[in-house]
């Protein structure tokens, strides 16, 4: 009986001792199943972040890719433009062409407002909208500068055709003299033309020196003009510039760099006083 006991007893502890065994090795592999879950769920997690961060990073590359090949033009444009308006009141340009680069500038830079901040997009309108208005007036300025041109022109075109002419009556002249002509009337019809031309040239001479000054005169109030405006407009460069440069991200020092423009300004106006000032005299020949 004892016996029986003791084994009975014997087998209740080894199956305590295998269930406990049991229960830890289910606990471990409970365990090792929830680590592993969460270990997958970190890493899916982790590989959600990483692709959503490639995606935002490769918007941002084909954004930022975007705004240079419209910003990179769009700035070159935007000084390019402003040297129209010297173009502008010389005779001597196209004004078709200068009309034709305007507008080409002009589409260049209206890309911005697909791509560009409304910082820079209103620095942009700020330089339009006085550029434009300036482009205009001297526009206006430079119709009696070319009508004083082309004027100036009919008159060289006359002098020439009378100094033609009286070339030709020195030349008949001078064979009327080695000839030993002398036939009174006929020196005299000779001498009254040559006069006559003589006459002629002088009165466009005269016509046209005068308006080299009327010429002269409005040149030089275009070109103080064109200098004000000019001033004026290129004021308006810095600000589009440096928003530009901020939606690229190349950084600048926005103070230093407006201070340093301004320093060249300061510069160029005083050159382009003398020049206006300058008293050039009128080319002869034509204009």
């Amino acid at each position: 009986m004892l016996s029986e006991a003791l084994q009975q007893s014997i087998f209740t502890r080894a199956d305590y001792t295998a269930y406990i065994a049991s229960a830890v090795a289910l606990f471990a592999a409970i365990g090792s199943l929830f680590a592993s879950w969460r270990s997958n769920k970190n890493s899916r997690r982790q590989l959600m972040l990483q692709l959503q961060h490639t995606s935002e990073q490769r918007d941002r590359d084909r954004a930022m890719s975007l705004r240079r090949d419209v910003y990179v033009p769009a700035v070159e444009a935007i000084v390019r433009s402003q040297g129209a308006l010297g173009r502008t009141i010389n005779p001597d340009s196209d004004l078709g062409e200068v009309a034709a680069q305007l507008t080409a500038d002009q589409a260049a830079m209206a890309k911005i407002h697909l791509v560009g901040s409304q910082k820079t997009v209103t620095a942009l309108m700020n330089y339009i909208n006085t550029l434009m208005p300036a482009y205009m007036e001297l526009a206006a300025m430079r119709i009696p500068i070319t009508g004083h041109r082309r004027a100036i022109n009919v008159e060289q075109s006359i002098i020439d055709r009378s100094q033609a002419t009286q070339h030709q009556n020195l030349e008949l002249m001078r064979q009327f003299n080695l000839a030993g002509k002398t036939d009174q009337a006929e020196w005299e019809r000779l001498k009254s033309q040559f006069e006559a031309e003589q006459a002629t040239i002088q009165q466009h001479e005269n016509r046209k020196a005068a308006l080299w000054g009327d010429h002269n005169k409005a040149m030089q109030q275009a070109l103080a003009r064109m200098t004000e405006l000019a001033a004026k407009v290129a004021s308006l460069i810095p600000p589009a510039v440096i928003a530009a440069r901020e939606e690229l991200e190349l950084p600048i020092d926005a103070e230093a760099y407006r201070k340093i423009f301004e320093e060249q300004q300061k510069l160029v106006q005083p050159a382009m006083q003398k020049f206006v000032d300058s008293v050039i005299p009128p080319p002869r020949g034509k204009a």
